[in-house]
């Protein structure tokens, strides 16, 4: 029987990557073009945020890791 893998949001592996990393929302924030709290709007899922490819991909470079892997929840240490 195959085993189920919990999916993460989006949100989910914004927050476990950049802690990974070691920075902080500000510092994320910053290199994404992002407002700090529409960041933590996203990691917590507290208000739905439909982010842009743009802003899909400015995430992704500021974590260090492909708009894919952000998306499809692989990080750069599962390459």
């Amino acid at each position: 029987m195959p085993t189920k893998r919990k999916t993460l949001s989006l949100g989910d592996r914004v927050r476990a990557l950049r802690e990974a990393s070691g920075l902080t929302q500000s510092v994320v924030a910053a290199r994404a073009g992002y407002q700090r709290e529409d960041l933590s709007r996203l990691e917590t899922g507290s208000r739905t945020v439909n982010p842009t490819l743009r802003r899909v991909l400015g995430l992704a470079a500021a974590l260090g890791v492909t708009a894919s892997e952000l998306l499809e929840g692989v990080g750069p240490q599962g390459r």
